[in-house]
């Protein structure tokens, strides 16, 4: 039966079949910055152009390619590249081979490099054979595989073939004579006449950099350009390789793509928000503008979802997108930072009354019907929360806060409306304090309580452990859901004390279900404030202590993909130290910003959880299983085990299975449900 290769598949024979050499390397840093590299990948391109065996795992110090002399000025391009993202390139004589190389690096994350070795032998060769004498010159740069031409007088006075292809001309007379300005983008063209004039009044050559070339067919084609002065037929000009990139700026504009935005929508994602609103904060230092930050939350999207069903709920959601973009003005921006919650930022007002209606003008166009063919319109608004700066004069993570906590507002006021948050009113601040301590009464009259939701192996059909959810009971509202108080909660210090309840109680129920004769692995959500406070691991042995009939690699601590976790440093310690007794860590809404990414590579966690977003919309969003299917390739490829959430049909289960997603947790298996309740669930499952 043929097998559909996956994307992970596809990317290792590309890199194989190349006939560049590929190499991938992360830095390695302490104290005093970074030292040396490790190689994770380099292809048999690379083994062959350097002559060596295979370099996966070994330090850059370890490995013998070209001078020594020469490796710490490598290190410190490597380490330019991989902290700044500007690419770098240099020259690479290998003696033992008598080959050059040009090698150009770039970083496709922070703290890594990809090293390109492209052998550069031959042109070495044709520049020292145009030297003695240009009709050899001649006969060896017509045939180089590189785009070379010679202009003098900012004219084209010699092509080779590879330049005539370049610039898809008919032939070399389409180019000669003509100026070199008429095939450079107008973006380019002051810093090229700023290297012809170098290179024309004979200083050394130029360093390779990146422009934008102009094809005869209308077409742009990105190259990197490097010059060195010569003399040609009696007149002063310049020698100019060119080597086409496109390929490699359409891999970096990938990159630059799923890091920074919304994988469905387009829009901005929390990274690139981050990034603007830091960014229109100076800006306004110097324009004097207000920055209005808006969070937007569609109401009542949960059940409109449901009535849509998935295929016209993403629709809907595009068009949505679609439908803000052409709200907002030039210099402002959108962001999706949740499934149906959205955070806005206009800078262009310099007056509140200005802002003001630019927002109501945005409700206003939010709550015009959406038309779906021949299905009935679709009606929905929205809750706009919106706090000013300098009015509100705190930083960016404050500034989102206080939006967030104004779109609440506009929820509780009835919705539909949008909210300003007052920065000088001590009521709300009142307010705040005085349900923190409602609930940290809660807290010590035991009014909140765990229901725990399996998780399941369903190529197996076993059941794997369970996951403790926190509820609040409360006496007059009823059973309340998580996000109506774990907001509140999570950067104040009783953040502290209710994470050590849950672990508590979670390991009080996993006793009593081990001398019920029912084994069963517990994980529980740690606030990020809780992780990194000191004395967490001491506490948590202590905690355990209470419990000496449940071994510690019964419990699991699951860490947020989007908590704020300030120093992965401290943090790596705590799973470290923690790992040594036994606990283990997850890393839960996996996918959901770019940090997942850096948390997967620098947290040793043993497991990770396609954020259920991703999960539920697979069946009908080639792009979310695609997701999926990538995160089950980093599972495979960083060793971590890889549980999906949010599985609400069989048919989810039937398409994980098929990704091969083994573990499971979801509606389609199990609501959460009390301890209690969980014994004769599990005794029915296993029948």
């Amino acid at each position: 039966m043929f097998t559909q290769p996956t994307a992970d598949d596809r990317l290792a024979q590309f890199l194989e079949k190349m006939p560049l050499g590929v190499a991938y390397c992360r830095l390695l840093q302490d104290d005093g910055g970074a030292h040396d590299f490790r190689f994770l990948y380099a292809n048999t391109a690379f083994h062959d152009q350097v002559g060596l065996s295979s370099v996966v795992g070994k330090l850059g110090s370890e490995v013998d390619i070209g001078s020594r002399a020469a490796a710490a000025d490598h290190l410190e391009i490597f380490v330019r590249v991989a902290t700044t993202g500007v690419v770098g390139t240099f020259e690479l004589y290998v003696e033992a081979l008598q080959h050059w190389f040009c090698v150009e690096v770039f970083s496709p994350q922070p703290q890594h490099f990809v090293a390109l070795f492209h052998v550069v032998t031959e042109v070495k060769a044709a520049e020292a054979a145009l030297r003695a004498s240009e009709q050899q010159f001649r006969l060896l740069v017509d045939g180089a595989p590189e785009a070379i031409f010679i202009q003098t007088n900012n004219r084209f006075a010699y092509v080779n073939r590879a330049a005539v292809e370049l610039f898809g001309a008919a032939g070399p007379e389409q180019l000669l004579g003509q100026l070199v300005f008429d095939r450079i983008h107008p973006d380019n063209r002051a810093e090229v006449a700023r290297r012809i004039q170098q290179t024309n009044q004979g200083q050394r050559g130029t360093e390779p950099i990146d422009e934008t070339y102009l094809r005869f067919d209308g077409a742009s084609v990105a190259v990197s350009v490097s010059a060195v002065p010569m003399r040609f037929e009696n007149a002063d000009g310049a020698l100019v390789f060119v080597r086409d990139i496109s390929a490699r700026k359409q891999h970096e504009e990938f990159l630059k793509e799923i890091a920074y935005h919304d994988p469905h929508t387009k829009l901005a994602n929390g990274l690139l928000l981050r990034d603007c609103l830091r960014q229109a904060l100076v800006d306004q230092e110097r324009n004097g503008n207000l920055v209005a930050v808006c969070h937007l939350d569609l109401d009542g999207f949960k059940q409109l979802s449901d009535a849509l069903g998935h295929v016209s709920s993403h629709r809907f959601l595009l068009d949505f997108a679609q439908r803000l973009r052409g709200a907002l003005g030039a210099g402002d921006t959108a962001a999706r930072v949740g499934h149906d919650e959205f955070v806005l930022l206009l800078c262009g007002y310099s007056r509140e009354e200005d802002c003001l209606e630019a927002v109501a003008r945005l409700q206003r166009a939010v709550a015009e019907p959406y038309l779906d063919g021949d299905a009935a319109p679709v009606h929905v608004s929205a809750s706009i929360g919106v706090t000013l700066y300098p009015r509100d004069p705190v930083d960016a993570a404050t500034l989102l806060r206080h939006a967030h906590h104004a779109m609440f507002a506009a929820k509780q006021a009835g919705k539909n409306r949008h909210h300003l948050f007052d920065a000088s009113s001590e009521l709300r601040i009142e307010a705040r304090k005085a349900t923190l301590k409602i609930i940290e009464a809660a807290l010590a009259k035991q009014e909140f309580v765990l229901h725990y939701q399996p998780k399941v192996d369903c190529r197996h059909r076993r059941i794997v452990g369970v996951e403790a959810l926190i509820r609040w009971q409360h006496p007059t509202l009823g059973l309340q859901p998580p996000a109506t108080f774990l907001p509140l909660v999570e950067d104040q210090p009783l953040a502290i004390a209710m994470g050590s309840w849950v672990i508590r109680e979670a390991l009080r129920q996993v006793a009593q279900w081990r001398s019920a004769g029912m084994d069963i692995a517990v994980s529980v959500n740690a606030f990020g404030r809780q992780l990194i406070e000191p004395g967490f691991v001491r506490q948590l042995r202590d905690i355990l202590g209470e419990f000496p009939a449940v071994p510690p690699d019964r419990l699991q601590i699951e860490i947020v993909e989007t908590a704020d976790l300030k120093d992965l440093d401290v943090v790596r310690r705590v799973i470290e130290e923690c790992a040594a007794f036994g606990v283990q860590y997850s890393l839960d809404d996996f996918g959901t910003g770019y940090s997942s990414l850096v948390y997967l590579r620098r947290l040793p966690v043993q497991e990770i959880k396609i954020d259920q977003g991703f999960v539920r919309d697979m069946l009908v969003d080639g792009e979310d299983r695609s997701i999926v299917d990538a995160v089950l390739g980093l599972g495979r490829a960083f060793r971590r085990r890889v549980v999906a959430e949010g599985v609400e049909t069989p048919a989810h289960i039937a398409g994980l299975l098929e990704l091969g997603c083994d573990v499971m947790q979801g509606y389609a298996l199990a609501r959460p449900m009390t301890g209690a309740q969980l014994v004769p669930w599990m005794r029915a499952f296993c029948r």
